[in-house]
C-alpha cells in the first residue's frame, strides 16, 4: 500500500477496506455505503466538476446539507486538488450574508448546492446581493446534475502542504476568517487523536454535529475514514428531534467513539426517561466533550444518568481545540475520571498564580482538559509576551504541525495571530499544571465587576441550573 500524504490517498486506502458510513435518518431508516463507493462517487462527481470548467486549486464553495451528497461532493474535490469550502445552511439573511461574505473572500469561486437550495440561493442574490447575482448564476453547480456526467475523474498528485480545505469561523456579518488547513495538518491531527482516545480497528465513531462543523467533519468523519473505521451520522436535526436516539444508536451499531459539545448531555437529559434505555449496552461507549466549556456538573448527572446501561465514570473526556488546530490540541485519556479545579475567582487574572478557592471564597469550577496531543505544544504567555510557569493565568498559544499556517486572503488577520516562531494565539485564557491545560475563559469574554473577573461561560453555566430554562 502506496504512503499516505494526502486526505485523497487515505480515501484510495480505506477504499480498499470493508468499512464506511451508516447513515441514520430515523430509528428504522438507515443505509450504508462503503468507502470504496464514497470514492467511485467522488470520481464520477469529479468528472462532472471537470465538464463543468472547475480545475486544480479553484475554490467550492459548499451549500449541501444532505449528508451523502456533502460527501462526495467534498471528496470529489479532495481528488481532484480542488478546495472545498464547507458553510452551513440555514434559511436566515445571516447565513445568506455569510454566503455573500464568503464569496467575497475567494474572489470568484464556485458554489455547489442542490437545484433547489441553488434557486433560492441565486433568487435571494438578486434581492439582496445583485451585484454578486450574475457571477453567482454562471458560477453556481447543482450536484444532481454533476453526478450525472458520466465520465470518471482522475485523481491529482498532492504534497502534504497543499492546501486541503477552508475552515470559515463562525462569524456571518462581519469579518470571516477562512483557516488554511493542509494535508499534512488534517492527517496529522486526526491520526494524534485516533491515537490518544486509544482507537483500534474495532472502533466506530458516531456523530450528530453538522459536517460543516470542525467536530462533525474532521474529528468523526475524516477521524473514521482515514482510520479505517465505521463512522455511523445523524443528522444534527433527528438529534435535536430525538435526543436518546443518539445514544439507542450508539448501542445498537456498538459504538465506541461519540462527540458532543456540553449543551448535547444537557439536552439529553432535558427529555431522557429511564424506560427508553430497555436493552441498552454502553459499556464501550466513550465520549469527546468538546467544542464549548465543559461544566462538570452536568457531566456528572449524564453519568451518573447512564450507569445502569454500562456507561462508566471516566467515559466523558474533555478536550479543547479550535479550528486553527483543526480540531483538537488536548484532550484526557478515555476511562480518567473528570478533574475539576475549584479556585478563587479572585486569582483568575493574567499574570498571577491561581489559588484553591477557601470556604469562603468566590470560586469557580474548571475542569481539567488534559495533555497536548502528540505533535502540538501549549504554552501561557502573559500581557507583555513572557512565558509564564505553570500555575500562572495567561494567554494560551499553541504550535505544531495541526496548526494552521493563516487565514486566506487576509495576511492582516494572519499577522495578528501567529507569532514569532509559529505561535499561534488562541483568544482563550488559561494556565497549565502538570502540563495538562485548564481554560479559564475567552479574553474577550470578561466582565469585570467590582475588580473581579467574571467570565460569560461561567455566568451561562449558572443559567443553566435554572429550573425550566433551556
Amino acid at each position: 500500500m502506496e504512503e499516505v500524504r494526502s486526505l485523497a490517498d487515505g480515501l484510495v486506502r480505506s477504499a480498499a477496506g470493508g468499512q464506511g458510513i451508516w447513515l441514520i435518518a430515523g430509528d428504522r431508516d438507515e443505509t450504508f455505503f462503503s468507502y470504496r463507493e464514497l470514492y467511485a462517487d467522488a470520481r464520477l462527481l469529479l468528472g462532472g466538476l471537470a465538464a463543468a470548467g472547475v480545475g486544480r486549486g479553484d475554490f467550492v464553495v459548499l451549500q449541501i446539507e444532505e449528508h451523502r451528497p456533502f460527501l462526495t461532493v467534498f471528496w470529489a474535490c479532495v481528488l481532484g486538488g480542488i478546495v472545498p469550502v464547507p458553510l452551513a445552511m440555514g434559511s436566515q439573511p445571516d447565513h445568506r450574508q455569510k454566503v455573500w461574505n464568503v464569496w467575497q473572500v475567494l474572489r470568484r469561486p464556485w458554489l455547489v448546492a442542490g437545484s433547489l437550495a441553488l434557486a433560492k440561493l441565486q433568487g435571494a442574490a438578486a434581492a439582496e446581493r445583485p451585484e454578486l447575482a450574475a457571477e453567482l448564476r454562471d458560477r453556481s453547480l447543482a450536484w444532481e446534475e454533476l453526478a450525472r456526467e458520466g465520465r470518471p475523474g482522475e485523481r491529482v498528485a498532492i504534497a502534504p502542504g497543499d492546501l486541503a480545505f477552508l475552515q470559515f469561523s463562525s462569524g456571518s456579518t462581519g469579518d470571516p476568517k477562512g483557516v488554511e488547513l493542509t494535508h499534512g495538518n488534517l492527517l496529522t491531527n486526526t491520526a494524534d487523536l485516533f491515537s490518544a482516545l486509544g482507537g483500534g480497528a474495532d472502533d466506530a465513531l458516531l456523530g450528530w454535529m453538522p459536517l460543516t462543523h470542525d467536530m462533525g467533519l474532521i474529528g468523526m468523519h475524516l477521524m473514521s475514514l482515514l482510520s479505517g473505521v465505521r463512522h455511523c451520522l445523524m443528522p444534527t436535526q433527528l438529534f435535536i428531534r430525538r435526543p436518546a436516539l443518539w445514544l439507542k444508536k450508539a448501542s445498537e451499531h456498538r459504538a465506541t467513539i461519540l462527540c458532543s459539545p456540553n449543551f448535547g448531555y444537557h439536552y439529553f437529559l432535558s427529555s431522557f426517561k429511564p424506560e427508553m434505555a430497555a436493552g441498552w449496552d454502553l459499556s464501550r461507549v466513550r465520549i469527546c466533550n468538546g467544542g464549548a466549556t465543559i461544566s462538570a456538573a452536568i457531566a456528572g448527572r449524564f453519568v451518573a444518568a447512564l450507569a445502569p446501561w454500562g456507561f462508566r465514570d471516566g467515559s466523558i473526556f474533555p478536550s479543547y481545540g479550535l479550528a486553527e488546530a483543526c480540531v483538537c490540541v488536548t484532550t484526557t485519556p478515555p476511562w480518567e475520571p473528570l478533574r475539576v479545579h475549584r479556585l478563587d475567582r479572585g486569582s483568575l487574572e493574567v499574570g498571577r498564580r491561581v489559588a484553591a478557592a477557601g470556604a469562603e471564597a468566590d470560586g469557580v469550577d474548571l475542569v481539567d482538559l488534559g495533555l497536548p496531543l502528540a505533535h502540538c505544544q501549549v504554552r501561557i504567555r502573559d500581557e507583555e509576551d513572557s512565558v509564564l510557569g505553570e500555575d500562572h493565568v495567561g494567554h494560551v498559544e499553541i504550535r505544531g504541525e495541526n496548526v494552521t499556517r493563516g487565514y486566506y486572503g487576509n495576511p492582516e488577520a494572519t499577522e495578528r495571530a501567529v507569532s514569532e516562531g509559529g505561535w499561534l494565539r488562541t483568544g482563550d485564557l488559561g494556565f497549565l499544571r502538570a502540563g495538562r491545560l485548564v481554560v479559564t475563559g475567552r479574553a474577550k469574554d470578561m466582565v469585570i465587576v467590582g475588580g473581579i473577573n467574571h467570565y460569560l461561560h461561567d455566568i451561562e453555566r449558572l443559567a443553566e441550573e435554572v429550573e425550566g430554562l433551556e
